[in-house]
């Protein structure tokens, strides 16, 4: 057994020995920390990384020129939804990379902060990695607005809201219908952490979700009561010598339904939405303004201001044929050029063709004919007012006027892609814009109440007149004006895409004979395609339109009879 005096220098011993191997650590610790510093004092840290790029052990401007080498071959994001694919070039979007202030992050890993902190950074380092993201500076706005022109009309298909239309004098609810929409907040998220870390050759899946009318149909059927409140309840206007009836007939075309927000109790925590009847503001307007005309009180503009208002020649002018129409939509192209003619549109100002066309209806002289609505061809009153809005358009472009708002149809349509040779014009949208065989696919523009629209703003300085009218089976688009030597061109449109007719869809039948087919409609390919038109000024200044189009395949469907035909009665 060890004595007191023995036990206690085993113990200092054991303590010396421990306190050695202790300095000799912090010794060597400090000086690898302090010898790491000096190696690294102008270097990166080993394991370091900016995006997925290895950037330890460079100097910073060598790092920089990698990592700016590597960001400049990212030129695209791909996106892709089921079997559609996007490639986006980045400078398109409004992404811009940052790569100084990502390489200032990582070369400041283990050189700044306390001794503590710069340790911690190098043991790390060492055992370890460390990552960064990419700094880049991303329009939100240009972004989303770039999606939606080039990527939305493919993939979305727009919800139809609950409304209210009235038939022979009665109030109907007509359901509205759900659609799909990208979801934009999704998207955005998606885009910016792939950028933060990007690998070449990943597809950035887009969501669509599912979208709701806002107002249901038991939230509705108020409005059908409001409606009728209001027609029953005809008006009389008088002046000192005349009398004007509103009778059921106008009030019915002036109702309408307004979506507003439901203001009950039980709503104040969740947004809900009610369907109401009001009278339609525009619709009043416009009757007072020919009221006005009728009762002899003096209209803003008449025919003998027109010289003053800079109204002194032909600036633009487009045709375009329907020989092969119906005799429903020959009538109502007629009817539509009537309403779109005699408009004047002061210098400033934007033009509507919906504005203009008002309530497309049996009161104004509308027929029933067939339109394009989902991608389907129903009979509404109304169809071949994009006849109208196809020349109109052309017509627009040929007077060098800037577009505002222009939508194709979601089909091919055989009436807008004639050739038709017109004299007199800047654009002659002949045979040599055709771009598939014969056809001049991409140049057309649709309307639809209450939208799509056809704008255009007026910027030459003058009122300018627009004009149309028909002449055997072709409608010409007129514009006046004072010509101000601006130049406009048209690109002949690119096919950036074609898709091959889908097979024929067959439907029974049991209302046509047994062995007689009903052709419902022919089908059409699909394609894409992109035109840009350009507006040169006297000054020199060029504004350019990209007007991009897609035409969505159509399969060609016949209806095949399966009624039972009685055989003729044995003659006696």
């Amino acid at each position: 057994m060890d004595n007191p005096k023995t036990s206690k220098l085993k113990l200092r011993k054991k303590t010396k020995s421990f306190l050695i191997g202790v300095s000799t650590i912090v010794i060597l610790f400090g000086i690898l920390f302090f010898g790491h510093s000096i190696i690294y004092a102008q270097k990166i840290l080993p394991h370091t990384f900016v995006g997925n790029i290895d950037l330890g052990g460079l100097s910073k401007k060598a790092a920089t020129q990698k990592l700016t080498e590597q960001l400049d071959s990212i030129t695209s994001i791909k996106f892709k939804n089921q079997d559609k694919q996007w490639d986006f070039k980045i400078s398109d979007i409004g992404i811009i990379f940052d790569p100084n202030t990502s390489i200032d992050e990582a070369y400041s890993l283990g050189k700044t902060g306390g001794v503590g902190e710069r340790f911690k950074d190098q043991i790390i380092s060492l055992v370890g990695s460390k990552r960064y993201p990419i700094h880049f500076v991303m329009d939100d706005s240009k972004f989303i607005d770039t999606f939606d022109k080039l990527v939305a009309s493919e993939i979305e298909d727009s919800e139809l809201e609950t409304s209210l239309v009235i038939e022979n004098g009665q109030p109907k609810i007509i359901p509205g219908k759900a659609g799909q929409r990208i979801d934009r907040v999704d998207l955005v998220k998606k885009t910016k952490d792939f950028l933060k870390f990007p690998t070449i050759g990943v597809q950035l899946s887009i969501v669509l979700n599912k979208s709701q009318p806002l107002v249901t149909l038991d939230k509705a059927q108020k409005a059908k009561s409001e409606a009728s409140s209001i027609i029953a309840n005809p008006l009389k206007l008088k002046t000192t010598d005349k009398e004007f009836n509103i009778d059921t007939n106008l009030l019915s075309a002036w109702v309408t339904g307004a979506v507003i927000k439901e203001t009950s109790i039980n709503s104040a925590t969740k947004k809900s939405y009610i369907l109401t009847a009001i009278v339609s503001e525009d619709k009043v307007n416009a009757y007072v303004k020919a009221l006005a005309g009728e009762i002899n009180k003096d209209p803003e503009i008449n025919s003998g201001m027109i010289g003053t208002l800079g109204i002194k020649e032909l600036i633009g002018k487009a045709a375009t044929d329907y020989s092969t129409s119906p005799e429903n939509r020959k009538h109502n192209i007629s009817v539509g050029a009537n309403f779109l003619s005699g408009i004047i549109v002061k210098n400033g100002e934007e033009f509507s063709a919906l504005k203009y066309l008002g309530n497309v209806d049996a009161s104004q002289g509308y027929l029933p004919e067939l339109v394009i609505q989902d991608n389907k061809l129903e009979n509404q009153y109304g169809g071949g007012l994009c006849q109208n809005a196809t020349t109109l358009f052309r017509a627009i472009m040929d007077a060098g006027l800037p577009v505002v708002n222009r939508q194709n149809h979601s089909r091919r349509v055989a009436y807008y892609e004639k050739a038709v040779k017109v004299s007199g014009v800047n654009l002659t949208f002949d045979k040599n814009f055709a771009n598939i065989g014969s056809a001049l696919v991409g140049y057309d523009a649709t309307v639809f109440v209450p939208q799509p629209d056809l704008k255009f703003k007026n910027d030459t300085g003058n009122a300018v007149l627009v004009q149309e009218y028909t002449s055997g089976n072709t409608v010409y688009a007129e514009i006046y004006g004072t010509k101000d030597n601006r130049k406009p061109s048209v690109s002949k449109a690119e096919i950036l895409d074609t898709k091959p007719l889908p097979e024929t869809i067959y439907h029974d039948a049991p209302d046509i004979p047994k062995g007689t087919n009903k052709i419902v409609t022919k089908g059409a390919a699909g394609a894409k395609t992109k035109f840009t038109y350009t507006i040169t000024y006297s000054d020199g200044k060029q504004v350019s339109q990209d007007f991009m189009s897609y035409y969505r395949p159509i399969p060609p469907e016949i209806q095949v009879g399966s009624q039972e035909v009685a055989a003729p009665a044995p003659v006696q």
